[in-house]
């Protein structure tokens, strides 16, 4: 079970990864829109809610939103013996039998009424406040008594773990996403001039600090991606930087083998783009923040800039000779994230606890 499947993100495809670790296993998700997963997904029988039959709901989900919890709720998976929900915000609040196991692959607790309630809902709304401050506490409510019928919890990174603690008072291990590296590979000849980012264009990902700070430097900046905060970083963008808008992955992995470096602004929960460009060779400059500080290397594999400033990524830019870094090095680095040992440990650790038929060996 997913949020929801109506577009291919870091989410999605660690999502089709755990349903090919799990083949014979039926999918769930509250919005499908088919034409836009991968082969994986679309093989299989994939099972949505009543809110699929709205029109227009998988181009606009969010104002879908309120009804996202009760859809959840009424997604009857009674008669399985095992459920793995692949949550950030409704997925492990399904109706499960009472002697199944479910197991939360947590991306992270519902961030728009916990992590980011201020940055994402409160600050965008200010006029609002009392009545998101109440939509915020009803969230909460649900968003507890589902994580109280988890029997399990899997967390991607420290940082999310970190959160289950201290939202759920739960404790959890840790299974980071994977890379999928046969997209991805070094280049033997020399690298373009250029730096990249390959990001969602939201404003929380702060890639306007990066626009920034190449607009000082001059030097070219590549940006691939959409997202509502496209417009305003056009307007903010000078002549050395340059908006791809959405490509292939064949097209994403050239440029991230022909870069300089990678440019990582955002706090994220994890961030699978820095391992992709690793995979490549690629060095990464990032912000010492959430999950970048679990994959990246300082002065292995990249850089760190310690303020989520225009200016201190600059001052990262301009004190590193990325020349120096071994390519073979990096991408051994993102090697222990691949496909294949993401896996063998989600298997492992979703059969722990099981008996050797498949059920739940915990007493109700």
């Amino acid at each position: 079970m997913h949020d929801w499947l109506v577009s291919v993100r870091g989410g999605e495809r660690t999502f089709a990864h755990i349903c090919d670790a799990f083949p014979n296993a039926d999918v769930y998700t509250l919005i499908y829109d088919r034409n836009r997963m991968p082969p994986s997904i679309q093989a299989r029988n994939v099972r949505s809610s009543f809110i699929q039959r709205l029109p227009f709901s998988a181009h606009y989900r969010r104002v879908c939103l309120p009804l996202f919890p009760f859809a959840a709720r009424r997604m009857d998976l009674t008669r399985y013996d095992l459920v793995i929900s692949s949550s950030s915000a409704w997925a492990h609040g399904v109706k499960v039998s009472p002697s199944a196991e479910l197991i939360c692959y947590c991306l992270t607790p519902f961030r728009y009424v916990w992590s980011h309630y201020d940055s994402l809902v409160r600050n965008r709304l200010p006029g609002l406040g009392p009545v998101t401050d109440s939509l915020r506490a009803w969230a909460r409510r649900w968003d507890l008594d589902s994580a109280a019928r988890v029997d399990r919890y899997i967390a991607i990174s420290r940082v999310v773990q970190q959160r289950i603690a201290d939202y759920y008072g739960r404790d959890s291990v840790i299974v980071p996403p994977p890379v999928t590296l046969n997209l991805f590979a070094p280049i033997p000849r020399p690298r373009g001039n250029y730096f990249l980012i390959v990001s969602a264009l939201m404003k929380y990902k702060r890639v306007d600090i990066a626009v920034q700070a190449f607009n000082q430097l001059g030097l070219p900046l590549k940006i691939v991606g959409e997202g509502e905060a496209a417009s305003s970083l056009r307007r903010l963008a000078g002549s050395s930087i340059e908006f791809l808008g959405h490509l292939s992955d064949v097209e994403i992995a050239e440029l991230y083998a022909n870069c300089r470096a990678f440019v990582f602004t955002a706090d994220e929960d994890f961030g699978i783009t820095p391992l992709e460009a690793m995979a490549c060779g690629t060095p990464v400059v990032a912000y010492a923040a959430g999950g970048a500080l679990e994959t990246v290397v300082n002065g292995t594999t990249g850089v760190f800039f310690h303020q989520q400033t225009a200016d201190s990524l600059a001052e990262a830019v301009l004190s590193t000779n990325f020349g120096a870094f071994d390519a073979l090095l990096i991408r051994q680095h993102a090697e222990r994230f691949g496909v294949p040992a993401f896996r063998n440990r989600i298997r492992s650790e979703v059969l722990r606890g099981l008996s050797p038929t498949g059920t739940s060996t915990r007493r109700d």
